[in-house]
């Protein structure tokens, strides 16, 4: 990330473009599996939680299309599918995610993750 250096004595001007919240995007990517159809999500942040989680639903046969510098992911959930535990236990790394799966909460102790309308 680059610095700004500022000197006073006149009015700054101009704009600045944020991205949005780490935390929020994770969940609104999950969140656009109860959306029928295509869901696009705007001004996603590059963060490893984002890469994560379009990796997991990839694994439940959702298509996620990621742009970086454009900020946007695309997701459309037309295809899912039950993946197995160990799948999601491979591909979670060492987010807390994978602490979730491997705990036994996932598929409540089956060999697969159960969607809910499943």
């Amino acid at each position: 990330m680059g610095a700004v250096s500022v000197r006073g004595g006149v009015p700054l001007q101009g704009s600045v473009t944020v991205r949005g919240a780490k935390n929020l995007v994770p969940k609104a990517m999950v969140g656009a599996l109860l959306a029928p159809g295509v869901s696009v999500l705007r001004n996603v942040p590059d963060v490893a939680d984002v890469s994560i989680v379009a990796g997991l639903l990839g694994l439940h046969g959702v298509g996620v299309e990621r742009d970086v510098e454009g900020g946007t992911v695309v997701v459309d959930a037309a295809r899912v599918a039950n993946p197995d535990v160990s799948e999601v236990l491979t591909h979670g790394g060492t987010s807390r995610i994978r602490s979730w799966a491997k705990s036994g909460q996932a598929g409540r102790g089956n060999d697969s993750i159960q969607h809910p309308w499943a």
